[in-house]
Formats: C-alpha cells, structure tokens, sequence
C-alpha cells in the first residue's frame, strides 16, 4: 500500500506461490480490483508472470504429519510467527508498507488472517503515518490496530504513543478476544500475543507488544524488528525491541 493516493494490493489465501507480497504489489500497480483470493489471485499471479511451485519443506511437511497423528487439536504453546512487515519511507518522504505471512499453522483451510487486510495487519496515510501488525490474526482483526495506530499519529500522538494506545485498547478488552477452538482455549497461543510497529512522516519509528522483554521465542525477542536508515551511500542498521507496559 502506498501512502500517497491509497494506491492498495491484496492478495489472500495463495497458494503455490512463493511470494505472494510481489504479486499483491503487481495487483496495485495493474489490477482492476484492489483485492483478489484464492484460485482468482493465484490466476491473476500465473498470468502475470509468476511461476506456481511447490513451497512445502519436508520440515513442514513432517511437523503436519506428527499433528495429524495426534489426537486433538492444541494450542501453539510455542508462540511462533512468520509475519514479516515492512514500512518504508524513500528520499521524497512518500510511505509505503508490505506484509507477508503463510499464517496460523494447522488452520481451518480458507482461514485468513490479518496481514492482507487493510487497517487490521497494515495501514498508511501520507497525511500522519503507517503501521504493520503481527501475531494472533483474530486479535488484530477485531481491533482494526494499524489503521488505529495511524488514526493516533493523526490526532497528535508520538509512533511510539500510539502503538502504546492500541495495544492498551485491545489488552482492556483480552476478556471479549478470540472464539473458542477446538479444545475451548481462548486464542491461538495461551498468552494474548500481539506487536504493532509505526512510522510517521518525519521518519520517527514506534512499536510496542502485549509481551514483555522476557519473553523469548527460539534464543531471541518475541517480535524482533530492524530499523534501516540510508543517507546517501551511507547505510545502517538498528535493532529495536518491542516496549511493553507489563504482560497479558
């Protein structure tokens, strides 16, 4: 999504195709519709000069095997994501986010997350700001975060104050989030597992989360980012971690 004319691209529940980010950014640069799913996305995709390939790891594939062999569905006790989001902001100013994600594993098949809705897993206004979210789907979903986040950078706050704001808004509500699964827990991971980062026009970087610095996920931060800057031929990066005002 572009900042500049709300120029948008979406695609949803692809599959075949190895990256589906590539082909939501040829939607909006030359698509008639701002959103295609399923068999339609992945035609459009193959008509436009993307190859279908098969994108199951054997990883994967004997990870699926052993759940299958189980006998009842459980929750994602390790908490982890493939969400990557990305907000950047070029020499002119002009901001502009991608996500991609292969989702919740073990879905439902047709289940859809937030990072290709509008508002829930991103969101950008060349006016005040942008936003990416990453984490339990249906928990971004129901807030609307990122355009949430974006609302706050337009009505003054800081990028870091707004992901505080939103992330506050959706823990007040933790009771009300997510429907039951299969065994009745409350949501995809046992802790509300949520992080939201931003950017205003300036360039000022933002982020916070519903887990604190302890938590950790293979050796490292639960939602790790990297903030890139580039001045000429001067490049750098940063890491960043996400603020958190306790834990859910």
């Amino acid at each position: 999504m572009r900042g500049r004319g709300y120029r948008l691209g979406c695609v949803l529940a692809v599959q075949g195709i190895s990256t589906p980010v590539s082909v939501a950014r040829k939607l909006m640069e030359h698509g008639q519709h701002t959103v295609l799913a399923g068999e339609g996305a992945k035609t459009f995709a193959l008509e436009n000069g993307f190859k279908e390939e098969n994108i199951l790891t054997d990883e994967s594939r004997r990870e699926f095997e052993l759940w299958k062999r189980e006998q009842n569905f459980t929750v994602d006790k390790e908490a982890s994501h493939d969400t990557i989001g990305i907000i950047c902001r070029d020499e002119t100013g002009e901001l502009v986010v991608a996500t991609s994600t292969s989702g919740w594993k073990f879905k439902l098949p047709g289940r859809v997350g937030d990072s290709p809705l509008v508002g829930s897993g991103f969101y950008v206004d060349q006016a005040c700001g942008a936003a990416v979210a990453t984490g339990d789907g249906e928990e971004i979903m129901r807030g609307c975060l990122s355009f949430l986040v974006v609302e706050r950078m337009r009505m003054g706050d800081s990028p870091t104050r707004a992901c505080e704001h939103a992330i506050a808004r959706l823990r007040s509500k933790k009771e009300f989030l997510s429907g039951a699964s299969f065994q009745g827990e409350n949501r995809q991971h046992k802790k509300l597992t949520v992080g939201i980062v931003a950017m205003n026009t300036n360039g000022d970087v933002g982020a916070s989360s519903t887990l604190g610095p302890a938590n950790i996920h293979r050796g490292k931060p639960a939602f790790p980012c990297i903030v890139w800057k580039q001045v000429g031929a001067r490049v750098g990066g940063e890491s960043m971690t996400f603020i958190c005002r306790g834990e859910a």
